[in-house]
């Protein structure tokens, strides 16, 4: 096992326990988020909140996203109980693909230097939204709904890294994402046991992480792509449903999570005497 990996620089990696990743089941969702409430979501941003103050209240918008998800909770339980997926997720998917609609991801060459402490500060101060961003807002929203949850940092060993959520639902954490707007029935320390730990896949949908939704995605692709760093597989959801292990997919290098504030590591593959690199 070699310690210190140099991320500039391409490895094979070598272990006893690599297999075949298997996908028990991938299938498509689409959750619909009342047109009111977007445009609440999208009219929030002030660039200059001095002169020009965001009327965003928080316990309004709660309002709205409780009485939309009311009229749409049967429909979605009853798409997830005919996949073997608990209903109690319902809630957490709706709000997942509310903060995915909520602003568009954030362009290469943008910079916004905002801390986020809160809903007010995701909505009202962020023109765009990376992936570390909309976890987190997903991560306060869910608090507002009593839905336990925390953050999750990742890195592979290209140095390609990627935040998103777990959610503690029937006793165990599982992943959503609001990113790709994506869940598995699975965890990351599921993933550190057994890289290639089976998983089953719901993928919502995306007007931006879709490969096949045409010049849209192509469009977007480009305020993205850095050639000397990035391919567009990185900006494909397939990137992000095989993370572990896998032919084409780069290795886990560390997991983060972040939780009340404080971050904890939770795993390092330099740490991991099941691999080494040559």
């Amino acid at each position: 096992m070699v310690h210190g990996i140099n991320l500039n620089r391409s490895y094979h990696y070598i272990s006893s326990t690599i297999q075949p990743l298997e996908i028990q089941e991938y299938f498509p969702m689409k959750i619909e988020i009342d047109s009111a409430i977007c445009d609440y979501m999208q009219n929030a941003y002030r660039p200059n909140s001095a002169s020009n103050p965001s009327n965003f209240d928080v316990d309004y918008f709660v309002d709205l996203l409780q009485k939309d998800f009311a009229k749409k909770q049967k429909s979605i339980e009853q798409e997830l109980d005919s996949r073997g997926i608990s209903h109690k997720l319902a809630l957490g998917f709706y709000l997942s693909c509310a903060i995915h609609v909520s602003k568009h991801y954030t362009p290469k060459n943008v910079s916004e230097d905002v801390v986020l402490e809160n809903l007010t500060d995701y909505f009202c101060n962020l023109q765009y939204a990376h992936c570390s961003q909309k976890a987190h807002a997903l991560d306060v929203l869910l608090g507002y709904f009593d839905i336990k949850s925390h953050r999750i940092g990742y890195s592979d060993i290209l140095g390609w890294t990627h935040g998103f959520c777990e959610v503690l639902v029937d006793d165990k954490w599982q992943i959503l994402d609001p990113t790709f707007n994506m869940y598995f029935n699975i965890n990351v320390r599921d993933i550190i046991q057994n890289p290639f730990c089976v998983r089953k896949v719901l993928s919502f949908y995306s007007n931006e992480f879709y490969a096949d939704n045409g010049k849209e995605h192509l469009d977007f692709i480009q305020t993205q792509l850095d050639n000397q760093k990035h391919s567009t597989f990185k900006y494909n959801r397939e990137w992000f449903m095989f993370m572990g292990f896998h032919t084409y997919k780069p290795a886990v290098l560390w997991f983060h999570q972040i939780e009340n504030g404080q971050t904890t590591e939770i795993y390092d593959i330099r740490k991991d005497s099941r691999y080494r690199f040559v």
